[in-house]
């Protein structure tokens, strides 16, 4: 504690209480106060699993994503999977980009799962990728339900599909089983 000199002129000292009592903790002299403690907390053997728990702090937001690169594939199967649940995706096929004018095309075709389980639903999505003059993808998208078709003809059906979009059939597509499976999707879109 330090003490300051004493004013002549200031007259008394107003009077103090008494000095709390100093304790040696290490090397230091703190002033200690007696603080009476009127309730406990009950021993952790006697406290319930909900008093245990760990509540997450609700004001926190959450993490937000890695902003996905436009033009993309993962890009391409999020704008595909915003308008087909991944849940009734059967089967994909993903053909590699080609040239279209100014920049690539992708092109992704699905079988999806239709109430009748010896049908499926075929849809389409083409993705043309083009730059703007600062290199900033433009990304022009179609998605299309083309119909149902039997289960067991979905390939000859694809195939057919593609033949009258136009699309060049000579590039061998990966065909991919998900069977309605999130975390197939996952992994074909992280892997991608």
């Amino acid at each position: 504690m330090l003490l300051e000199p004493s004013d002549p002129t200031a007259g008394p000292e107003p009077e103090r209480g008494p000095e709390p009592e100093l304790q040696k903790h290490t090397g230091h002299d703190l002033p200690t106060e007696s603080v009476e403690i009127t309730e406990l907390a009950p021993p952790v053997d006697s406290m319930s699993q909900s008093d245990l728990r760990f509540e997450p702090d609700l004001k926190s937001e959450p993490e937000p994503e890695p902003e996905l690169e436009p033009g993309t594939l993962a890009d391409f199967m999020d704008r595909l999977s915003s308008r087909i649940p991944v849940d009734r995706i059967e089967e994909i096929w993903i053909f590699p980009p080609r040239k279209a004018g100014f920049g690539d095309s992708t092109v992704l075709a699905v079988s999806a799962f239709e109430a009748d389980p010896d049908r499926r639903r075929i849809a389409t999505g083409q993705f043309s990728v083009t730059k703007d003059p600062k290199g900033k993808p433009i990304i022009e998208e179609a998605i299309n339900e083309h119909g149902t078709a039997p289960a067991d003809r979905v390939s000859r059906v694809i195939e057919g599909v593609l033949r009258r979009m136009g699309d060049d059939l000579s590039a061998v597509p990966r065909h991919i089983t998900i069977a309605g499976d999130l975390q197939a999707w996952a992994r074909l879109r992280e892997g991608s």
